[in-house]
């Protein structure tokens, strides 16, 4: 189950490139951090705000926001558990796989073949 986080929340954990989609009170609005900050990729209410930075109104305040899995490569995974973070691997059906230490026991079909994501 994906983690939820409130805005402020969002606005300490959202690195650049990465992507937000709000859950509550509104659904369909996604945004990004970029350098310059949190811009509207799409927003269901309006168009008026896409590509523009995040307004921070009573909504925005308000909402609840999940990342997207984000899909990685083994070789990124191995480096993100390098730097601490824990990622995911689905392979063949099989109930996901956390792995947060190299000395974690990783099969070599999970390398070849496992689907890999970032945990939140």
């Amino acid at each position: 189950m994906r983690r939820a986080y409130t805005t402020s929340e969002l606005m300490d954990k959202l690195d650049i490139g990465q992507v937000a989609e709000m859950v509550e009170p509104l659904q369909d609005i996604i945004v990004k951090r970029t350098e310059s900050g949190i811009i509207v990729m799409k927003d269901a209410l309006s168009s008026e705000h896409n590509g523009l930075p995040m307004p921070l109104s009573s909504t925005v305040l308000r909402g609840i926001w999940v990342f997207p899995k984000l899909k990685i490569t083994f070789g990124r995974a191995i480096a993100l558990i390098r730097e601490g973070r824990t990622v995911i691997c689905e392979y063949e059906g099989r109930p996901p796989v956390s792995y947060d230490s190299l000395d974690d026991l990783i099969h070599i079909a999970e390398a070849v073949d496992g689907v890999w994501y970032l945990e939140d």
